[in-house]
């Protein structure tokens, strides 16, 4: 008996390493749980997935009949455990359970030494989970001692992404087998956000395919006071301080997760580097990067994002996101990239709005201007072994990547129509963002091409200048609030995710 994977996941193309590490984890639950393996007849797998470390798994779950009508050439299929060995040591083989699970000192010894056995022979993992009205919880924090300790183990390894993945495709096995009719609610700490590549997978699974799309849900713990935004027995004033202090760490963590999900995406497709060494391990030329940039579009006069991480060590392959900004490429060498940095973050009607609303009397006094009446830009040139170009990075402090590949929506305050005195909070889009600014300040670029190539044709600055009502556009209206915009003064660009 066999299952249609779209039955269970809506799918007909595969081409992320973790996206066919899941499909693997449910074809595994379906048939060790319900003698039922998982069809990939008409689903395609992306030849770069061929090199990937998962892909032995595959070769295994072929052989142990997990899934069925793999639309892959049959030598490749062919099962060769010593030839896979050094693979296997990176798959972490798991069946999750919510019974106790008794420790066998020999099967322990076993798993340790021998890998192929371990590939073969799924280990047992112990989840404790809540039934809470239509919702199974998961939790790290706030039950009981008990709980915490076994949910914390199973994820605080170094197979955290993987032990996810497999905790989403039992469950949704389970789901599909009518076991369980509740949706998955999962809590996430301080902890386990700042867990360098914990949520990786979870992320690219949720971001870039539909896999949780329906019964897979993600929020913030509550009795984290880490991540607590609530009323204090404070000042008003004091509160608004904790609660953007809250909102600030919430931007910082779901910056830096977003970009560890990117690199391990990049590490899996064997392009950003898994090591730093003292012999640049990974290290791609400047050849290498100028061929990379041309083959993405990144030309002279192409809008790019680029940037700045701590700087990469053996501990920390990845570094931490430091800044982010748009990028004019405006000339390119065999050496080196010249690029116009726009510093400017906000349009200059949201700054406008923040100087006369927010800002004292006294304050304006200290400026000969508005700070935001001239464009803010630095020129500058980075040679290529500082610069990374997309997933070609090492050990360079800085990267860059086309538009496409880094999206997210920025809040900005703009008049309900121009010349209006009320002002509408709006969830503006990167790029809509980008447009705006590069309008109004006239920034040397190519605007129609930009808005048929990142805008479908359609600009929010356009309709404003052309008077149109921009209600359509608004979330919030700022005749009367402004509170929710102090945190937007210093608000990012973007995130990666």
């Amino acid at each position: 008996m066999a299952i249609k994977l779209t039955d269970i996941y809506p799918c007909n193309i595969v081409n992320t390493a973790c996206e066919l590490y899941y499909i693997i984890e449910l074809g595994k639950y379906s048939k060790l749980l319900h003698n039922e393996s998982v069809s990939l007849q008409n689903i395609t797998l992306d030849k770069s997935l061929y090199s990937t470390y998962v892909f032995p798994y595959l070769r295994v779950a072929v052989a142990e009949g997990y899934l069925v009508n793999v639309n892959v050439p049959s030598d490749l299929l062919l099962l060769d455990d010593e030839a896979d060995v050094n693979n296997y040591k990176l798959i972490f083989n798991q069946f999750i359970v919510e019974n106790e699970v008794d420790f066998d000192f020999a099967e322990y010894s076993q798993y340790s030494r021998d890998y192929a056995y371990k590939i073969h022979n799924p280990k047992p993992v112990r989840v404790m989970l809540k039934r809470v009205d239509d919702f199974l919880v998961f939790k790290c924090v706030g039950e009981s001692s008990k709980m915490c300790s076994i949910n914390r183990s199973l994820i605080n390894t170094r197979y955290a992404g993987q032990t996810w993945l497999s905790l989403f495709a039992w469950y949704v096995i389970q789901n599909h087998s009518g076991v369980f009719f509740e949706k998955l609610l999962v809590y996430l700490d301080t902890e386990t956000l700042l867990a360098q590549d914990s949520l990786s997978y979870p992320l690219i699974l949720s971001e870039c395919t539909q896999a949780l799309s329906s019964n897979v849900f993600f929020t913030l713990d509550e009795r984290d006071t880490m991540l607590r935004i609530e009323k204090l027995n404070l000042s008003d004033e004091e509160n608004e301080y904790h609660n953007n202090e809250v909102i600030g760490r919430l931007d910082i963590l779901k910056r830096q997760c977003g970009y560890n999900a990117w690199y391990t995406k990049g590490m899996d497709m064997g392009l950003c580097s898994k090591y730093v060494n003292e012999d640049g391990d990974a290290f791609r030329s400047a050849q290498d990067k100028l061929k990379r940039m041309e083959e993405l579009g990144m030309l002279v006069g192409s809008p790019v994002i680029l940037y700045t991480r701590t700087q990469p060590t053996k501990s920390n392959v990845r570094g931490a996101i430091e800044s982010a900004k748009i990028a004019i490429i405006q000339n390119v060498t065999s050496k080196a990239v010249t690029l116009l940095c726009i510093n400017t973050t906000d349009t200059f009607v949201h700054s406008e709005f923040i100087w006369n609303k927010l800002y004292t009397t006294e304050v304006k006094s200290m400026y000969s201007k508005p700070p935001y009446i001239d464009l803010n830009t630095t020129k500058m040139s980075v040679e290529f072994i500082d610069l990374g170009v997309e997933y070609y990075l090492s050990f360079e402090s800085m990267f860059i990547v086309p538009l496409s590949q880094a999206d997210d929506s920025i809040k900005q305050c703009i008049p309900k129509y121009m010349g209006s005195d009320e002002y509408l909070l709006v969830d503006m889009p990167q790029n809509q963002l980008i447009y705006w600014i590069c309008s109004e300040y006239n920034v040397p670029i190519d605007l129609g091409l930009f808005k048929k190539a990142y805008l479908g044709g359609k600009a929010m600055y356009d309709d404003y200048v052309e008077g149109k009502d921009m209600g359509i556009y608004s979330s919030d209206s700022l005749t009367t609030h402004y509170g929710v915009l102090r945190e937007g003064v210093e608000s990012r660009l973007l995130s990666l995710f």
